[in-house]
C-alpha cells in the first residue's frame, strides 16, 4: 500500500482531448449550472422604496380615497334605476300572481 518510490505527479496522465478549431478545451465533468445563482438572477428587482414606505402607503391610500370618492359621487342615476327595477319586479310579480 505504501510505496514511496511512486509519485502521483509523475504517473498522472491526462487524455488527449480533440477539439474543434477555435473551441475551448473541455474537460470532464462539464461545469454544472448553479441552481441558487440561476434562481436569484431570475427574481425581478424590488422597485419599492423601503426607506420611505410610509410615504408610499399614504400615496396609495390617497389614490384609493380619490377613486372611492369618484365612485360614490358618480351614480346620480342610481335612485331612478332602483325605482325602475322595483317597478319591473312589481309588474312581474303581478303578472305571476294574475295567472
Amino acid at each position: 500500500m505504501l510505496q514511496p518510490d511512486i509519485s502521483i505527479v509523475q504517473e498522472l496522465r491526462l487524455p488527449c482531448f480533440d477539439r474543434a478549431p477555435g473551441m475551448p478545451l473541455m474537460a470532464y465533468p462539464l461545469p454544472q449550472p448553479n441552481f441558487t445563482v440561476e434562481f436569484v438572477n431570475s427574481i425581478p428587482p424590488d422597485t419599492f422604496d423601503w426607506r420611505n414606505w410610509h410615504e408610499e402607503i399614504e400615496r396609495r391610500n390617497g389614490r384609493l380615497r380619490a377613486e372611492n370618492a369618484r365612485i360614490i359621487a358618480r351614480p346620480e342615476k342610481q335612485p331612478a334605476r332602483e325605482e325602475r327595477e322595483a317597478a319591473e319586479a312589481n309588474e312581474a310579480n303581478q303578472v305571476a300572481v294574475g295567472r
